[in-house]
């Protein structure tokens, strides 16, 4: 994809620089005409309006060119996009591992369109932060659209508890994308980073939606397309949402449960009985990025609960937490000391978050 959007981006590179060369050989040509014919300033006038409609024409001609370039470029995006989110998604339900579907899921949100979306192929010319394109909002409601058409097929019952420990397929599936909702495409973040725009991710177009929805009813806002999309599904949206806040705590267990091959449901059954969580076998990058999975959990429940949802935190992982003995942070000592209080830091701070969400739990 990236080296098609190269040879439409070089393409029209090289039709621009052709007729921007064409117009100045042309102009010195002029130029040339104009020095034989200084005597006559009726003949200069009519060169010169000759020129501005050579200029004209040959902006025009960019413009052209530029549009059916980013049209195309917009077919082929649609077309591959759909095609690969298809595939991914039919993927996920062939793999066992979580891990597996969590990479598939991932896939899928970050082939949607908006993720993909070139400012510089929209005509709208306001590029304020906050500001959405009428073609940008377009992509943002197909985007809707297809998650919660999708969605259904997994959650057929969006008022039952979501249990994170569930083997069956389409809860599993479901999981998964909770879990990957959240990601934004490099591209984007590309994209976004000169503009100074805020990356957007299929979580951020629900949550955002959210927000509006007391002002909503009270008819003291308008909603966008997208938003009504996102409104009319607001049970299979919140149902994710808690689905995330249930899942990132157990896949954190997963990975701090020190059990030698055992696959995540047979760790997490050990829990019910009595477990000893280990940090020692994490790495600095895996103490991080795990805080962050528990921190995003306990950011969830917090969301929801300023809203008025009810989080619904399974009994399973209630109990899971409950039986579960945290370790003490790493300690220093001698030579490595400045080494080992970055540790300890780290585990600070994943023990903090941990503890966050025990009295999220009322334990």
């Amino acid at each position: 994809m990236k080296k098609v959007s190269l040879f439409i981006c070089r393409s029209v590179c090289f039709l621009t620089l052709g007729l921007s060369l064409s117009g100045i050989l042309s102009g010195c040509e002029m130029t040339g005409q104009l020095k034989e014919m200084h005597d006559s300033t009726g003949a200069m006038n009519s060169k010169m309006d000759s020129m501005n409609t050579q200029m004209d024409k040959t902006v025009q001609g960019v413009s052209a060119t530029n549009d059916t370039s980013c049209n195309m470029l917009k077919d082929l995006l649609q077309g591959n996009t759909r095609q690969a989110r298809q595939e991914v998604l039919d993927s996920m339900g062939k793999v066992s591992s979580m891990d597996d579907k969590i990479d598939r899921a991932g896939q899928f949100f970050m082939a949607f369109e908006f993720q993909l979306w070139e400012p510089a192929c929209d005509s709208d010319t306001n590029k304020t932060a906050g500001h959405i394109s009428v073609k940008l909002e377009h992509l943002y409601e197909d985007a809707a659209n297809e998650f919660f058409r999708e969605v259904a097929n997994y959650l057929p019952d969006v008022t039952a508890q979501i249990d994170p420990t569930a083997s069956d397929e389409a809860t599993e599936d479901f999981l998964a994308l909770s879990a990957a909702v959240h990601l934004v495409n490099t591209n984007q973040i590309a994209m976004n980073l000169p503009l100074k725009r805020q990356n957007v991710s299929m979580l951020s177009l629900i949550e955002d939606t959210l927000k509006k929805k007391k002002a909503a009813d009270e008819e003291r806002l308008v909603l966008q397309a997208f938003e009504h999309i996102i409104m009319f599904n607001e049970d299979k949206a919140v149902a994710l949402l808690r689905a995330r806040s249930n899942f990132l705590p157990v896949m954190l267990l997963s990975k701090i449960i020190n059990v030698q091959n055992a696959n995540i449901l047979s760790k997490l059954w050990m829990l019910k009985i009595h477990s000893d969580a280990k940090f020692s076998q994490l790495n600095k990058d895996q103490v991080i990025e795990y805080t962050t999975w528990i921190h995003e959990a306990n950011r969830e429940i917090s969301f929801l609960k300023s809203l008025g949802y009810e989080p619904s935190i399974h009994s399973n992982v209630t109990d899971f937490y409950k039986h579960m003995n945290l370790p003490e942070p790493t300690k220093t000592n001698g030579s490595q000391e400045v080494i080992l209080n970055r540790r300890h830091s780290l585990e600070v701070g994943l023990l903090s978050e941990i503890n966050i969400f025990k009295k999220s739990l009322g334990l």
